[in-house]
């Protein structure tokens, strides 16, 4: 029973340390969509990126 319980504790472990990355990833992209902005907003309007999103 130990053995499972161990077992248990360290899934959870690397479940939260993969949840804090994957916030820190997002948080970096989301701080990266803002700064390229203009970009995306350029590259938005090309009828290229119409027909991508249709």
């Amino acid at each position: 029973m130990a053995a499972i319980t161990m077992d248990l504790d360290e899934k959870i472990s690397i479940l939260q340390t993969t949840i804090t990355s994957t916030q820190n990833w997002l948080g970096q992209g989301l701080e990266m969509i803002i700064q390229a902005d203009p970009v995306i907003w350029k590259i938005s309007s090309t009828p290229l990126w119409r027909v991508i999103r249709d």
